[in-house]
């Protein structure tokens, strides 16, 4: 019996946990709990307490800069690719005040191939209104088709200064097509009044000759006198409605006297009146040279500026046509 409860109680001891081992059981919890509680991140609660204020901050600090750079990268993106739609848009505006102004100046220099006397042709002027893209400064330029542009930067350039130089060139083209119609048109009045003035001295002269043949019995430039009262009746009763011009006068009064008076004075060197007429005759000649001269000299000036302005806008096609077929304006990040 005495056996059997002490076999009993060896069997319930050895199935009791020792206190040290519970009490590790119970502390370790505890001491794990513990470290949760004092290590932040890895590190201590102190630590973290300053630690944390200054990463938010600094946090912030970089997203707000980041932000500030999108939004000054994209407000960058948008007023280059403002510019840019300005420029090549306006290619586009002025084509038919170009047109215009080619087909006025081809038709002003037709006129004068065909004008048959000393007056001004009227000429069509057009703005070509380039002035507000002309104004937008070389940077821009460059900025908006080379720097922040893709493509290869050698065409880029080319086209760039291309477009530039051509609305240079219609700004001062602009300008210069009045004076040089103004010129045009001052020195045409001046050889006008100067062919009216030689005409008025060649028929005083005639008319006076006229009166004294024929109040002079026998006068002797009566022969040679009648001849030219022959030459000034027909050009006179052959003009077209009663109207001369100065091509119709040269070819019927003027050069037919002349060679009169050529072999009058070969004949008769001391012939005053063919003399007096042959100076007369001169000045009519040098007039009408002048006349010529002026005609010729602005027929090819017009001419040029035609087909100039017809070569500029075909260089501003080019130039539009390559930035919108091979380029496109850099993305917001890749902006400068």
């Amino acid at each position: 019996m005495k056996d059997t409860i002490k076999h009993t109680v060896e069997i319930v001891t050895c199935c009791q946990p020792k206190t040290d081992t519970l009490a590790k059981l119970i502390t370790t919890p505890q001491k794990e709990l513990s470290n949760s509680h004092g290590e932040i991140f890895g590190l201590t609660a102190t630590d973290a307490k300053f630690a944390i204020p200054i990463i938010v901050t600094i946090s912030i600090f970089i997203l707000t800069q980041l932000i500030s750079w999108i939004k000054s990268k994209s407000e960058k993106r948008k007023e280059i690719l403002s510019y840019r739609n300005i420029i090549t848009q306006w290619v586009t505006l002025i084509e038919s005040s170009i047109t215009q102004q080619i087909n006025a100046c081809r038709d002003f220099s037709t006129r004068l191939t065909n004008s048959t006397d000393i007056h001004p042709e009227t000429f069509q002027y057009n703005k070509l209104q380039v002035e507000k893209v002309e104004s937008i400064s070389v940077d821009r330029y460059i900025s908006a088709f080379v720097t922040n542009s893709t493509g290869a930067e050698e065409p880029n350039y080319r086209m760039t200064f291309s477009l530039i130089s051509q609305f240079n060139f219609l700004k001062n083209i602009e300008n210069e097509i009045p004076n040089i119609y103004s010129v045009y048109q001052k020195q045409t009045f001046e050889i006008m009044d100067e062919w009216n003035v030689n005409f008025r001295s060649l028929d005083s002269l005639i008319s006076k000759q006229t009166v004294t043949v024929r109040t002079t019995t026998n006068h002797p430039t009566a022969i040679f006198h009648t001849q030219v009262l022959q030459t000034a009746n027909a050009w006179l009763n052959g003009a077209p409605n009663g109207r001369s011009s100065v091509s119709y006068s040269m070819t019927n009064l003027i050069e037919p006297l002349s060679t009169f008076v050529k072999v009058e004075l070969n004949t008769n060197p001391n012939n005053d009146y063919a003399f007096n007429l042959s100076a007369c005759l001169q000045e009519l000649r040098i007039s009408h040279l002048k006349w010529q001269t002026n005609l010729s000299g602005n027929i090819l000036v017009f001419t040029g500026i035609a087909d100039k302005l017809n070569d500029v806008y075909t260089g501003l096609t080019n130039s539009r046509n390559h930035f919108i077929d091979n380029t496109r304006v850099r993305y917001f990040w890749a902006i400068k």
